[in-house]
């Protein structure tokens, strides 16, 4: 199941958000759950754009906006409200998206945990998602926005620079390919398909060029004209189904944005039962004391009645032991002269226990 973006499929997101945002304006921004925002646009009529940690795209799909915004919330509306997007685009072949503001720079992560960083011109973090620190930059306010190591760029390499790679790796093509050249596993399996080369074989000189010639044709095809599909669980440019998308932007919304409204419901199932479950749970032990409570009722009371049934006798060894008491006798004396009477079991302290 495809779990984020890759950076080939960013590629082609960015190139049509340019064309969907350049020139609408910031309406609002707010977060919704832990981790996702939406930004409002307005200007040729209204978008919503989602951004989670795994993607983002502009949606058609409603989210609930909070009652109370978060305070990154309020500090994106403040800086960008109103602010007209210059231009959308991807850092180099980095998960990475930069939406550009006359005065700011919104810079969107879309790996690891995800992060959004809201920064002025010369890309110093005013705000942010999180704070974070890696072994090579830190991410926090004040500081000067740094980008992560780069990633290998296929669209710079040429044949000998392709070769080394495979050289220098120890896995399979497939594998090599979607590492090394952060094609993901998608895009990595179609050109060792299209080149007929065993993606789970090391590949030989010659099968080298094949992939090298696979990958021109599929990066000369991710700048083309996009056939938006779903196959299965990925999400494809190339078609391949019945049913094409208008953009892959669509086709990328209706993947994710889908999968997290059917990921919603189930965690709203799983918090239901286990309510349910904690309220029989509370219920049964009620159930429970109140039988016992009962039951505590029903003793006392045949208790009671014989008591009153008895109270002559029990009046009787009362006035025997306070008597032997003021005689001075000890407890031992009293309990064998209370041998008489065959319901008493003893006397103990201030206690003493008869059997009725």
């Amino acid at each position: 199941m495809k779990k984020e973006l890759s950076s080939v499929d960013l590629r082609i997101l960015c190139r049509e958000l340019n064309d969907i945002l350049s020139g609408m304006k910031v309406d609002k921004a707010y977060q919704v759950g832990k981790r996702d925002f939406v930004l409002k646009f307005f200007g040729r009529g209204s978008v919503e754009v989602v951004v989670a940690a795994n993607f983002m795209c502009a949606t058609k799909y409603k989210r609930p906006a909070p009652k109370t915004p978060s305070s990154f919330a309020m500090q994106l509306r403040k800086n960008l409200g109103g602010a007209a997007v210059m231009s959308v685009s991807q850092h180099g072949f980095e998960r990475i998206v930069e939406v550009e503001f006359q005065s700011n720079i919104l810079v969107i992560e879309l790996f690891s945990k995800g992060n959004v960083i809201l920064c002025d011109r010369d890309y110093k973090i005013i705000g942010l998602l999180d704070w974070q620190k890696w072994r090579d930059r830190v991410l926090g306010v004040g500081k000067t926005y740094s980008y992560p190591p780069a990633v290998v760029n296929p669209y710079t390499l040429d044949l000998n620079s392709f070769t080394k790679i495979f050289s220098d790796s120890k896995k399979p093509a497939a594998a090599t390919l979607a590492t090394r050249l952060s094609l993901g596993g998608f895009y990595a399996e179609k050109i060792c398909e299209d080149a007929e080369v065993d993606g789970g074989e090391m590949p030989d000189a010659e099968s080298i060029k094949l992939l090298w010639k696979s990958l021109e044709v599929l990066l000369k095809k991710v700048d083309g004209k996009i056939e938006a599909c779903i196959l299965g669980d990925n999400i494809s440019p190339f078609g391949g189904s019945e049913h094409v998308y208008t953009s892959f932007n669509d086709a990328v919304d209706e993947y994710f944005s889908s999968k997290q409204a059917l990921d919603a419901n189930d965690a709203l199932a799983v918090e239901v039962q286990e309510k349910k479950n904690k309220y029989e749970d509370i219920y049964g032990k009620q159930v429970i004391a109140l039988e016992d409570a009962k039951k505590t009722v029903v003793d006392r009371s045949n208790a009671g009645d014989l008591i009153y049934q008895n109270m002559t006798e029990l009046n009787e060894v009362w006035e025997y032991v306070r008597a032997a008491r003021k005689q001075g006798l000890t407890e031992s004396e009293i309990n064998v002269g209370l041998k008489k009477w065959d319901f008493v079991v003893g006397l103990e302290g201030f206690e003493l226990t008869v059997e009725l």
